[in-house]
Formats: C-alpha cells, sequence, structure tokens
C-alpha cells in the first residue's frame, strides 16, 4: 500500500475506532489490502480476547452454520468477515440483513461482529439499484478507504498501516 502521511493519519485513527468497536464495518481497498485490515481488526477487537473468526463464502452459503459451529467453539463473541460485499446479489443482500437485524433483537444471547470488504464504491451500486441501501447504511458504520497513490508519486512507498 502506498499512502500518503495525511491518509496514514486518517486510517490510523479510522482502525482505532473499528478495532474498539463493535459497529460494522466497511473497507474499500484493494482486494488484499481489505482482507489483510479485516483480519488485522478481527485479531484485535473484543478487548485484546481473539474469538472465533469466520470468512465468508462468496455466496454466504452455510454462513449461520459456521457463525453457530464457531459460538460452539470459542464461547466469545465471532467475528465475521464477507469479503467482495459488491458482489453477494439481492437474496444474499437481504439474508445478510436479516442476520443483522437479528443481530441487533440477540446481541446478547450471539454475539458477533461484521466487517465487509469491497473494492468498488458501493454507494455507486446504491444509486444504481444494484445493493440495497438499508443494508449499505448498515453496513457503513465505520468506513475504511485505503486509497493507493500511482507509482512515482509522492506517497511512502510501500508504506503499510501499522495495525
Amino acid at each position: 500500500m502506498n499512502l500518503s502521511n495525511s491518509q496514514l493519519s486518517d486510517l490510523d485513527l479510522d482502525l482505532d475506532i473499528a478495532m474498539s468497536s463493535s459497529v460494522p464495518v466497511l473497507i474499500t481497498a484493494s482486494p488484499e489490502d481489505a482482507m489483510k485490515v479485516a483480519v488485522e481488526i478481527a485479531r484485535t477487537t473484543d478487548n485484546g480476547h481473539r474469538g472465533p473468526l469466520v470468512v465468508a463464502a462468496a455466496n454466504l452459503v452455510g454462513l449461520t452454520a459456521s457463525m453457530e459451529n464457531a459460538w460452539a467453539r470459542g464461547g466469545r463473541p465471532t467475528t465475521v468477515v464477507v469479503p467482495n460485499i459488491d458482489a453477494i446479489d439481492r437474496n444474499q443482500q437481504n439474508v445478510l440483513m436479516a442476520m443483522l437485524t437479528a443481530r441487533g433483537r440477540t446481541a446478547a444471547a450471539s454475539p458477533w461482529r461484521l466487517i465487509t470488504t469491497t473494492s468498488v464504491p458501493l454507494f455507486e451500486r446504491v444509486l444504481a439499484g444494484a445493493f440495497e441501501s438499508r443494508l449499505f447504511y448498515c453496513l457503513n458504520a465505520i468506513h475504511i478507504i485505503i486509497e493507493t497513490h500511482p507509482e512515482g508519486s509522492t506517497s511512502r512507498e510501500g508504506q503499510a498501516p501499522v495495525l
């Protein structure tokens, strides 16, 4: 990741907030960078406790069962990472929205946190009618955007955020 000094400062602040909160996090970055950041946030949440981590399949199949298995094994809150959230269809968006709605009602019984990643501006998909606006606003509680600079720019070469 090639980031400017001000981008690193903003990113550090966003990461601190994301790591100390249980609200959903949306990461917009290249797929590789987004997953690195998502896993690091997941590893450092829940006051240092590392609960089970579930990375969802692209179509969310088996996500509920995977979460239940993780809770049974770990007994602590689970972090669910959904990569490429922009690629899920309307039916899958509705499933995820239902899970988030249920989470709000049963957070004490089955706590979990959601981190989603995308490499495209998700709001543009909302405007185009390809992504559910209610889900977008639920996912966008903390939005981390990692923009990379082209080669030869004034950014710090090869600089990755300190997580």
